[in-house]
């Protein structure tokens, strides 16, 4: 699962965007910056050029007054976090593309400074509950878990605990402890105040797919001490008032919130909260989980005390249904106070919204397509304003040729893609792909050496639809100039689409010096799976030099589900780096259903060994998390595989494989979805089945 920030659009108020006229209303926007520097559709965020772009469009087109900058929270976690290289992908995404982008392109700087000039506030968007997660969590389509916020690392006694003060919740950190609200206050006015912006505004889900019941955490010392001390009762055996125990765990995120608001106050920024709509009162869902429970866990959110008494200055109406009825309890809680409140929608020009902006609501959209601002310019146009003087009424025009309200031909098109502004040049060749422009291939695969990496990246996007017989190959080559993440994904994505035709170069390439080259077609020939790709798979595998390819070759013979694939796999598992061996255990048990009888059992011989490896005195690195992967992936093998881990529980020498032998058969976690379960179900489980805590690692 790559990493979504944002709420997908069908998820919002629908509506015409066609009633009613931008810069009539005031506008707010919210800029996910993560998902603009991981998906190629939405408005790039990349450069200097870009940046100042974004603003532009949102200030000049729309007369938006504030955005919304997640960006800042990237910055955060590169400073703050423990990253697991072991997951590949993902670290990429954060190492080797988003710490350059901020700390050398410097986007969240520009972003700021952009937004200053004209007159317009940037606040960070932060998530309240949102610090990362063990290893061992689902949530970046293989484990590890990338990225854990070090006050959790160093710190565990401030994660949230299960009743049986065992699992730790992925997330969040508890609000009961005066030095973690300390830390994350310091924390937060360091970087509202130290990189200049003017507030902050927090979400309230978590991006993991762990929590498997929704009181599932929330038993940590301080909480059971208190509540047995107002109530009597210890809630970690006894039955107790649920909504009493949230409401103590809320208790303390009220004083976070009033610790962080007099601390903000005192320097002149502003604090924020986003409200679920149908549940204002609960943390929100993250819609990723397919689940109806909040990671965040059950918190009592008491926003009518934090706007009865000022501890925030705005209350947002974020996703969960129709906000209008919230927003009419907000007119009434925030009546009489100082509190601003905002509503996410992307149909704020609809004048069935008009009620509620004229009674002081503002209206908050989403910087990215489908959200009710999808032009980059409102100016009519046709074929003679592709010359217009104004770059947002160029890129407009190709974008309405691309949609076909507008007539033009391809040649016509062509030229912009030489513009002097990036957008324009962008736009122009996505409008080529829609055209199935073929007759100007040359100005695609030219555009693969822009000066800006968004050309580039959509030079590559639109060669996945029109292409000719040496774009394989102009795209590997590109790929020795520029090795971005979201670049490579696009030449992957293309190479993978041109399927045979590209299997000569990506069988050649597959043996380049270049490592993001062979990296590119290894997994484009996992993609395809021709049947010669399989023995330059194996030989990657089994020989190429760098740990990360022979962990995409690995992932790549999932498509040959052959004895040779299997035997390579297998060995594999010895392999020196650990990421190497989560990748083939992982493929091993994708691969269970096709693995012969006689290959079977050598194969859960060796899961199990992998898994053994966990136990007493390892000095693996991966200690804390590692035995998840070969776990899950003996369990791909049926009862055979259950019955090996089951047969680990049965032994009493090793605290540590008993326990994660336990957690995996029956506290099951997965890499892409959530394990739910009732709260009888768990208790159950644990008291039949658990056997004495060992611990904790620590990774």
């Amino acid at each position: 699962m790559r990493r979504l920030l944002v709420v997908p659009a069908a998820l919002l108020v629908a509506g015409g965007l066609a009633m009613g006229q931008p810069g009539e209303q005031r506008l707010y926007a919210y800029a996910s910056v993560g998902d603009n520097q991981w998906v190629s559709d939405w408005p790039p965020i990349d450069s200097s050029a870009t940046v100042e772009a974004l603003f532009e469009w949102l200030s000049g087109t729309y007369g938006a007054k504030r955005i919304y900058w997640r960006g800042e929270q990237d910055r955060m976690w590169l400073e703050h976090a423990l990253f697991r290289p072991e997951s590949p992908l993902y670290h990429e995404w954060w190492i080797d593309w988003v710490k350059p982008l901020v700390n050398e392109v410097g986007t969240n700087d520009l972003a700021v400074q952009a937004a200053h000039r004209r007159g317009m506030e940037i606040h960070v968007f932060d998530g309240l509950f949102e610090h990362g997660a063990p290893g061992d969590i689902g949530g970046c389509a293989q484990f590890p878990y990338v990225a854990e916020d070090r006050l959790r690392v160093e710190h565990p006694e401030w994660c949230p605990v299960d009743r049986w003060g065992e699992r730790r919740c992925p997330g969040p950190i508890e609000f009961c402890y005066p030095a973690a609200r300390k830390a994350l206050v310091e924390r937060y006015v360091d970087h509202v105040v130290g990189y200049g912006y003017d507030g902050i505004a927090f979400y309230t889900y978590v991006e993991n797919l762990a929590v498997r019941y929704p009181d599932e955490y929330g038993f940590n010392a301080p909480i059971v001490a208190e509540f047995q001390r107002r109530h009597g009762v210890d809630i970690r055996t006894e039955p107790f008032d649920r909504e009493a125990w949230q409401r103590l765990r809320g208790e303390h995120v009220t004083q976070f919130l009033r610790e962080l608001h007099e601390a903000l106050a005192r320097r002149g920024k502003r604090l924020s909260v986003t409200l679920r709509c149908d549940q204002p009162n609960t943390p929100q869902v993250w819609y990723g989980t397919g689940t109806q429970i909040p990671g965040a866990g059950m918190v009592y959110l008491d926003w009518e005390t934090w706007a009865k008494e000022g501890l925030v200055d705005e209350l947002f109406t974020w996703t969960g249904g129709d906000p209008k009825p919230l927003l009419t309890k907000l007119e009434e809680a925030c009546r009489g106070t100082s509190v601003e409140r905002v509503a996410l929608c992307s149909t704020a020009f609809d004048p069935a919204w008009k009620p509620y902006w004229d009674s002081g609501v503002t209206p908050c959209t989403v910087a990215a397509p489908g959200y009710g601002i999808d032009a980059w310019s409102l100016e009519p146009t046709n074929a003679a304003t592709l010359r217009s003087e104004d770059w947002r009424v160029r890129a407009q025009t190709l974008r309405d040729i691309a949609a076909a309200r507008v007539v033009a031909e391809p040649a016509a098109v062509a030229a912009p893609a030489a513009d002097p502004h990036v957008l324009v040049r962008r736009e122009a060749l996505r409008t080529l792909a829609a055209l199935k422009g073929s007759d100007h291939l040359g100005v695609l695969e030219a555009a693969l050496g822009d000066t800006e990496p968004s050309v580039r990246i959509a030079a590559a996007r639109a060669l996945t639809t029109v292409n000719g017989p040496e774009t394989p190959r102009r795209l590997l080559t590109a790929l020795l100039r520029d090795s971005g993440f979201q670049f490579k994904q696009e030449c992957l994505e293309a190479l993978a689409a041109m399927k045979d035709r590209a299997e000569p170069a990506l069988l050649e390439g597959a043996a380049s010096p270049n490592r993001h080259v062979r990296e590119v077609c290894l997994r484009a020939l996992g993609r395809t799976h021709p049947p010669a790709g399989e023995a330059a798979l194996l030989a990657a595998l089994a020989a190429d030099v760098d740990p990360r390819v022979r962990y995409y070759a690995a992932a790549g013979l999932n498509g040959f589900r052959t004895p040779a694939a299997v035997e390579g796999l297998l060995r594999a598992l010895g392999d020196p780096s650990v990421t190497v061996q989560h990748g083939a255990a992982v493929t091993l048990g994708n691969l269970a259903p096709v693995v012969s009888p006689e290959q079977t059992t050598l194969v859960l011989d060796a899961l199990e060994a992998l898994f053994r490896e966990y136990g007493m005195g390892t000095r693996r690195p991966d200690a804390a998390w590692g035995w998840r992967s070969a776990g899950n992936a003996l369990l791909g093998f049926g009862d055979a595989g259950r019955q090996r881990l089951e047969s680990l529980r049965e032994q009493t020498g090793d605290p540590w494989l008993l326990w994660y032998a336990y957690e995996v058969v029956h506290v099951p976690q997965f890499a892409t979805t959530v394990a739910t379960c009732t709260g009888e179900d768990a208790t159950t489980t644990h008291d039949r089945y658990a056997p004495p805590f060992p611990g904790r690692r620590r990774g």
